[in-house]
């Protein structure tokens, strides 16, 4: 089990995993989330929102500027690939494949 949505969401955005995240990959830094952050609140839309199936359309909306749309839709596509279940291991889950 991981953590909450929102959690997750963030944590995605603003957190690299290392050796889990493809080459050349960057989160977001403080400053590009705060913009990004401070743009999906004036729309109405809460972090988790970019998990989902909708977050292609939101990102297109979104006017690109320190962090492109592309990116960060790339940098939340790692909850669904491996680099998530590493992630919760490194960050102290317990779930299911986490070394022993």
């Amino acid at each position: 089990m991981g953590p909450p949505p929102r959690a997750q969401a963030i944590l995605l955005l603003t957190v690299g995993f290392g050796r889990a995240d493809p080459p050349g990959l960057k989160p977001l830094a403080i400053g590009e989330w705060n913009e990004l952050s401070r743009w999906l609140g004036a729309e109405g839309v809460t972090p988790e929102s970019l998990l989902g199936d909708e977050a292609d359309a939101l990102l297109s909306r979104w006017a690109e500027r320190e962090a492109p749309s592309a990116r960060s839709r790339a940098v939340t596509r790692r909850s669904s690939d491996g680099a998530w279940r590493s992630a919760s291991c490194w960050s102290g889950g317990a779930g299911a494949g986490c070394g022993a």
